[in-house]
């Protein structure tokens, strides 16, 4: 799934990233990831409570997020990074 990030502080900021899924919830404009530990299948790894983003939505294979603050929107990135790799971890070790 790709993900665009944004934000209005700084128009020029754009990043682009990849990962395998993210979910959100949209009454608390929450993000997950799901993940596999062991042979567990059913954990999400959580993004932890930034500031929420201004908007958000999802078109087909690609979600678009904008944030208000430059500082929020690179957070947010990073914890993309992080959550994937973990992610890709926990499939690449997954029994059962």
């Amino acid at each position: 799934m790709k993900i665009e990030v944004n934000c209005r502080e700084d128009r020029t900021f754009e990043k682009k990233l990849e990962v395998y899924a993210l979910s959100s919830d949209p009454n608390t404009k929450t993000f997950t990831m799901p993940w596999c530990v062991g042979d567990d299948w059913g954990q999400k790894l959580r993004c932890p409570p930034l500031t929420a983003p201004i908007g958000f939505h999802f078109q087909w294979d690609k979600v678009f997020v904008s944030y208000d603050r430059k500082a929020d929107a690179e957070a947010f990135c990073a914890w993309l990074v992080k959550a994937e790799a973990e992610a890709q971890e926990g499939y690449r070790t997954m029994r059962g």
